[in-house]
C-alpha cells in the first residue's frame, strides 16, 4: 500500500467529539494560510517516530477539514479505506468555560499532525476513498 493516496476528513466543525470538544467552523483559518501547513506528517497513531507519509492537499467546507494524503512506507493496516482520522492540535484557544457538551469549544487551532488510526474521536473523522494515484 506503499504511494497510496487518500481522501478523508480530518476535522469536523461545530459538532461534539467524544470527550465533548467542539472546533469552531473557521478555528483553522490561520493555520491553513501558513505557507508550511502541509509539512505537518501523517502518523501511526500520534507515535511521532512512526512516519506514514505527507499531506498533499487540505481545504475547509462546509463539513469539516478535508485531507488528502500520500503513503510513503508499507501502510501497517490491512486497508486504508475506512480508517479513522485524528488531529494533533497545538495551540487551541477559546473560552474558558466548559460549553454545553462538557468539553472546550475551540475557536483558533493549529496542528502538529494528522494520525492515521482505528478509532478516530469522532465518527466522521476518516478516509472517505482512496484515490488513484496522480489524481490531487
Amino acid at each position: 500500500m506503499h504511494g497510496v493516496r487518500f481522501l478523508g476528513y480530518a476535522m469536523v466543525f461545530d459538532r461534539p467529539y467524544d470527550d465533548g470538544d467542539v472546533f469552531s467552523s473557521g478555528c483553522l483559518d490561520g493555520f491553513l494560510k501558513e505557507p508550511n501547513h502541509l509539512t505537518i506528517p501523517i502518523l501511526n497513531g500520534h507515535i511521532p517516530t512512526e512516519v506514514l507519509g505527507r499531506w498533499i492537499h487540505m481545504e475547509i467546507d462546509n463539513f469539516g477539514l478535508k485531507v488528502i494524503g500520500q503513503l510513503s512506507v508499507p501502510m501497517p493496516y490491512k486497508d486504508v479505506h475506512n480508517m479513522g482520522l485524528s488531529i494533533g492540535p497545538i495551540d487551541g484557544k477559546g473560552p474558558p468555560e466548559k460549553n454545553a457538551y462538557g468539553g472546550k469549544t475551540v475557536n483558533i487551532v493549529r496542528l502538529a499532525e494528522i494520525s492515521l488510526l482505528t478509532q478516530p474521536c469522532h465518527s466522521s473523522c476518516r478516509v472517505i476513498m482512496e484515490m488513484p494515484f496522480g489524481s490531487l
